[in-house]
C-alpha cells in the first residue's frame, strides 16, 4: 500500500509526521511529490505553491531553504472540514528529501518529480542517500528531457500525464508494436471521463511484467473491488484502512 503524501487524511500532508504516521499505519511505500528550491534543494510538496498548505504565499522555488523553513506547513490542515486546526503552530515544516531519506531510512519511496528544475537535485539526493534501491521514481515529462534520470538504476512509472500516450496503443490492439519499458503504471480508474484501469488493462500489463497502481483510493469498498481485480498496489490518504483490506484479500484467497 502507497501511502498519498504520507497518511495525508490524520496528518498535514508530505511532513515527517504524516510519513512515519503511514509507516505505523503499516504502509509499504510513502509516496511524495517534489520541488527545488531556490538553492537546490529538493523539497517535498505537491503544488510548489505555498499556499496549498502553509501559512505563507510564492513559488517555492523562489526560496531558499532557510527562508522555506519560516512556513508552517500545519498551518492550513484540518480534519473537521475547517473548525479546527491541530497542527498549526506545532513546528511542522516542509522537508527536504533528504530529510525523509533520513529519518526513515528504511523505508521505500515513490518520488514524483513535479518540477523538471528538480530533477537532477533528487538524483543527487537518492545518490547521496545510496536509495536508489528502495526509490520509484515517477515524472510528469519525459525521463529524455532530464538527463539526470536517463541513467536512474532504480524503478520508475509512469504518471497520469504521459499515461493516455502509452495506453492508446492498448486501446486500438497495437501494443504489440510498443510499450513503455517501465516497472509501474500509475493511474487513476477514470480520467477525462474514460475508464482507465479495468481488469483487462491490469492483466494486460501484468503479462508485460508492469504492475499497476491505482490512485488516489480512500473507500473501502473501493479498495476491495480493485484488489480483486488484481491491482498492485493502491495510493492512498488512508493507508490504514488500506492495510484492512488487504488483509481481508489475502483472507479471501487463502479461504478459495
Amino acid at each position: 500500500m502507497l501511502a498519498h503524501r504520507g497518511a495525508s487524511a490524520y496528518a498535514p500532508q508530505h511532513t515527517l509526521t504524516a510519513i512515519g504516521m503511514a509507516l505505523e499505519q503499516g504502509a509499504d511505500v510513502i509516496e511524495v511529490d517534489t520541488h527545488v528550491t531556490r538553492d537546490g534543494h529538493p523539497v517535498l510538496h505537491h503544488s510548489g505553491e505555498l499556499s496549498e498548505t502553509t501559512d505563507g504565499r510564492g513559488s517555492i522555488h523562489r526560496f531558499n531553504l532557510a527562508e522555506l523553513s519560516r512556513f508552517d506547513a500545519g498551518y492550513l490542515w484540518s480534519g473537521d472540514g475547517g473548525q479546527t486546526y491541530p497542527y498549526r503552530a506545532k513546528g511542522e515544516r516542509i522537508p527536504t528529501l533528504a530529510d525523509a531519506l533520513a529519518t526513515f531510512p528504511k523505508a521505500r519511496f515513490n518520488i514524483d518529480i513535479k518540477d523538471r528544475r528538480a530533477a537532477r537535485a533528487v538524483r543527487r539526493v537518492i545518490d547521496e542517500h545510496d536509495a536508489a534501491y528502495r526509490v520509484l521514481l515517477a515524472s510528469w515529462f519525459s525521463w529524455r528531457r532530464a538527463p539526470a534520470l536517463r541513467d536512474y538504476p532504480g524503478p520508475r512509472s509512469v504518471t497520469m500525464d504521459r499515461m493516455l500516450a502509452f495506453l492508446a496503443p492498448f486501446w486500438v490492439g497495437i501494443d504489440a508494436l510498443w510499450w513503455p519499458r517501465v516497472d509501474a503504471f500509475q493511474l487513476p480508474e477514470r480520467r477525462f471521463g474514460l475508464r482507465l484501469v479495468s481488469p483487462r488493462l491490469i492483466s494486460h500489463a501484468h503479462r508485460k511484467g508492469i504492475r499497476v497502481h491505482v490512485w488516489t483510493i480512500d473507500r473501502e469498498a473501493d479498495m476491495d473491488r480493485l484488489l480483486d481485480w488484481g491491482v498492485d498496489g493502491i495510493v492512498t490518504k488512508r493507508p490504514d484502512v488500506a492495510v484492512r483490506a488487504r488483509a481481508r484479500y489475502l483472507g479471501r484467497r487463502s479461504s478459495s
